[in-house]
């Protein structure tokens, strides 16, 4: 029998006599030689996994600690790293076998980790010896062993089953060690053996509150004759006590009870309250807790209820997995690299394991406060730009890597080349263009560049569209040729004279626009794809001026909707009804003069259709993505400056190319309101390139 089999077998499922599991645990780690006591507490107290406080603390940890994924990065040439998003290793740490989840195995490893300091994972591999499955097997089947005369530490891992002995090649296990025991080096060492006396006193507390509320919920009583009425010995006494004992425990206790001599009944011992079990008890919850570096409070323990609050629960919590889950997780991490990850990889340096910790709810905190540094950092002139996004995880190119100081806010980089191209003010009065407001113009010329051919694009492809849809609602070339309604096109096609050929081209027109559907069409194509521009505009707008100004943006969900609305009102400015009934009127009347044919004339709809009143379908698209962006990219930016308090005024900058009208240079850098900076923008004509600079506050 295969042994990895037999051992799956036997420690998963138990369908083999010898391989029978049901053995009492042996406790290789509890030791009886605890300072000034000979007694047997290790005996006592098992391997601890029945004691309330101890399985809080474990329980908890093993809740927590998957709430961090398992995560594999590479090492790249540059010294950075990239997320390996999917890997065989990530498969086999989150799904090891049929029978149970990842979560599962790793609540089990925790498990065995406190209680013994050790933790098995087995591995099962296929006839050609890949790597298949994992089995976590409980710590006490396994002990790592070396052979006889052996220079190595491990050299096989032996399974001690109730009747056999199997000996586990080392490649064939992962063991998962807390720290190393200085009484056995193949070992870990748990972090509970030196709370034995604790555990102890807990379970005896526990037993003898329970023995209380067995026996009449008194400790115990003492039946005796009140003066020389009468005595009790033998047999009699034996049966008083029984008959008492009946009367009083279980559930007949409180009923009453009867003498028919003077008696005196005497608690003898004492009571729980005399005793104060309940500060007793929180020694043993204190020393635990301390020794596993979770605090009580955390797990719900007395200890730590009588003085929390929600603050320092939150507070508590982060301490835990600071103290407990964190550096459990590292040293996970570093036991998955050196004895899994090298299944898949032959050089596991070039990668790196470790626990995601940007998915624990309870560190986020920890994150916010970072970027909160770097922010002040970034304003006080410490940090420049290009850092304080890489914090955010937000990209970053050399525009970025300025400082930015305190007065006004505004860049003073050791060497940042001015863009060319960009006329500097300086006539008629106007103040100098700052670094900043440069530096703004070129990252929002940059951006609507970007975001207008991308939408141009997806315009084009829509106009298309909307041609071949003309087109197959050209009656002469749809199914079924013949009929009132074809022979009205023919006759449009013939010619006649005046009110009448347009009455005829009216009646075609008209059914065309009816079955190509357009309302549904616009519905369903155009305005999604323009409100989804509009808010990429937005974000990118916000983004944009955020990496350069650094003023706090945000973009709340309230003004995305606003932003997306804008967009889909804007479709309507298109007037795609009357374009394209323009565009057949054209289409019938020229083919009509060249004397086309229905395909000819069919093909003469589609490209008319398409082109609007364009030359082509591209240049159709590239004016109104060009036109639409500018727009969303201005509503934006006014949407952006109006949430930042430091903003007291737009500065416009227009014609910047030199090739404006006269109307755009003279609204160059000059100073408006929010309110007069939104009509000129409503204004704006089409291919404008009006855009806007914020009026900082002076700062004091």
């Amino acid at each position: 029998m295969n042994i990895l089999k037999a051992i799956i077998q036997a420690a998963l499922f138990a369908t083999a006599k010898q391989f029978d599991i049901s053995l009492p645990r042996t406790s290789r780690w509890l030791a009886t030689d605890l300072p000034r006591t000979a007694y047997d507490y290790s005996k006592a107290v098992g391997d601890g996994d029945r004691n309330a406080i101890l399985m809080a603390v474990i329980n908890w940890v093993a809740r927590n600690l998957p709430d961090a994924p398992v995560r594999l990065q590479r090492m790249l040439p540059d010294g950075s790293v990239e997320v390996v998003p999917a890997h065989p290793f990530l498969d086999i740490v989150n799904q090891p076998n049929p029978y149970w989840d990842g979560i599962t195995q790793w609540w089990a490893t925790v498990l065995s980790l406190y209680l013994d300091g050790n933790a098995y994972w087995l591995k099962r591999r296929s006839t050609t010896g890949r790597l298949v499955e994992t089995y976590v097997i409980p710590h006490w089947y396994f002990t790592p062993k070396s052979g006889e005369n052996s220079p190595n530490l491990i050299d096989y891992y032996e399974y001690r089953p109730k009747y056999s002995v199997i000996q586990v090649p080392r490649a064939d296990v992962v063991h998962f060690r807390l720290g190393i025991d200085p009484d056995n080096i193949r070992l870990g060492l748990s972090p509970i053996k030196s709370l034995l006396r604790e555990i102890f006193t807990d379970d005896e507390a526990a037993n003898y509150t329970a023995s209380i509320l067995r026996n009449m919920g008194t400790p115990g009583l003492i039946l005796s004759p009140a003066g020389d009425a009468w005595t009790l010995e033998g047999e009699e006494a034996e049966a008083a006590k029984l008959g008492l004992m009946e009367k009083f425990t279980g559930d007949k206790r409180g009923e009453p009870l009867i003498m028919r001599a003077p008696t005196k009944l005497e608690s003898f011992g004492w009571n729980p309250k005399d005793m104060n079990l309940r500060e007793l008890r929180k020694i043993p919850e204190e020393r635990i807790t301390a020794v596993t570096g979770i605090p009580a409070i955390v797990v719900g323990l007395g200890a730590g209820l009588d003085r929390s609050t929600f603050a320092n629960m939150a507070e508590a919590r982060e301490m835990a997995y600071e103290n407990a889950i964190v550096p459990l997780q590292r040293l996970l991490a570093a036991t998955l690299t050196g004895q899994l990850l090298g299944e898949f990889e032959e050089d596991v340096a070039r990668f790196v394991v470790d626990f995601d910790l940007s998915k624990v709810r309870v560190l986020q905190e920890d994150e916010n406060q970072k970027a909160n540094r770097f922010r002040e950092g970034l304003l006080a002139g410490g940090v420049t730009v290009a850092e304080y996004r890489a914090i955010l995880g937000l990209p970053i190119d050399d525009s970025q890597r300025i400082y930015l100081r305190p007065l006004s806010l505004i860049e003073t980089p050791a060497s940042y080349p001015v863009k060319a191209g960009l006329r500097l003010a300086g006539q008629k009065g106007e103040s100098k263009v700052s670094q900043r407001d440069q530096r703004l113009m070129a990252q929002l010329r940059r951006d609507a560049l970007r975001l207008e051919r991308a939408f141009a694009v997806s315009l084009e492809k829509a106009f298309h569209a909307l041609g071949d849809l003309a087109a197959s609602a050209f009656p002469l070339v749809r199914a079924g040729a013949g009929g009132g309604q074809q022979v009205g096109v023919r006759a449009s096609l013939r010619g006649a004279n005046g009110g009448k050929q347009d009455s005829q081209d009216e009646m075609v027109i008209q059914t065309m626009l009816g079955d190509m559907g357009l309302d549904v069409w616009i519905t369903t194509n155009l305005s999604p794809a323009w409100e989804g521009h509009y808010l990429s505009v937005a974000k990118a707008t916000f983004e944009g001026i955020e990496s350069i100004l650094a003023l706090g943006l945000n973009l709340t969900d309230d003004v995305q909707r606003e932003i997306i609305r804008t967009g889909g009102r804007r479709v309507g400015m298109v007037d795609i009804e009357g374009q394209a009934r323009q565009s057949l009127f054209t289409a019938l009347s020229e083919g009509r003069a060249l004397g086309e044919g229905p395909p000819a004339l069919a093909r003469r709809i589609r490209d008319q259709v398409a082109a609007g009143r364009f030359e082509t379908p591209a240049k159709r698209a590239m004016v109104i993505a060009r036109t639409e962006t500018k727009y969303a990219q201005n509503v934006s930016s006014l949407q952006a400056y109006r949430g930042s308090r430091a903003v007291t005024g737009l500065r416009a900058f227009d014609n910047q190319t030199g090739f404006g009208d006269a109307e755009c240079e003279a609204r160059n850098q000059q100073i408006y309101t929010f309110d007069e900076a939104d009509q000129e923008t409503a204004s704006e004509h089409p291919n404008g390139t009006l855009s806007w600079a914020p009026v900082v506050r002076e700062v004091e």
